[in-house]
């Protein structure tokens, strides 16, 4: 419950910032966006999570966590590599 919770708020910054551009994304990909920051937020240290600025994430960060959720879901790539690739995005964002 508490990762739902904390990926609906991500969502709602994303949503609000004109550099994320969601308006963009369909159904489907913001569905990937969630599982994948979903799955980053179990894989960071608490502390951590609280030093990411998401509203600083841009439409190009965000294609490229869809993208690597798509690769993943082919079977392109694992979701340990997946998870670790959002994760790099998100830590630039510190």
């Amino acid at each position: 419950m508490q990762k739902e919770k904390v990926v609906e708020e991500i969502i709602e910054i994303l949503r609000k910032q004109p550099l994320a551009d969601m308006t963009y994304f369909t159904s489907r990909e913001v569905g990937i966006l969630k599982y994948l920051l979903g799955e980053a937020w179990i894989s960071i240290k608490r502390e951590e999570w609280g030093k990411f600025s998401f509203s600083q994430l841009t439409k190009k960060d965000i294609e490229s966590i869809i993208e690597t959720g798509k690769a993943m879901n082919n079977n392109e790539i694992t979701e340990k590599t997946a998870i670790e690739s959002v994760i790099s995005v998100l830590l630039r964002l510190t």
